[in-house]
């Protein structure tokens, strides 16, 4: 099963883009870490159907940084 990479919308809610869909897995992971750079103030996640594999959540409001992708 492809793996799908997602970027949330960043006043929370849906999904704003669906980035991609892509196997195998560590070509997805590098896709996901591509896409925490690209969009650092909005969460994204990489998925296998409805198993969030990885996650980069939001950054807090008054943070100046975006926090590390999250790995399990």
């Amino acid at each position: 099963m492809p793996y799908t990479i997602e970027v949330w919308k960043e006043s929370g809610g849906g999904i704003e883009l669906h980035l991609a869909t892509i196997y195998p897995l560590p070509v997805a992971i590098a896709a996901f870490d591509a896409a925490c750079l690209e969009w650092p103030t909005h969460e994204v996640t990489l998925r296998d159907r409805a198993r969030i594999i990885q996650r980069r959540d939001r950054p807090l409001p008054n943070s100046s940084a975006a926090p590390a992708a999250s790995r399990p």
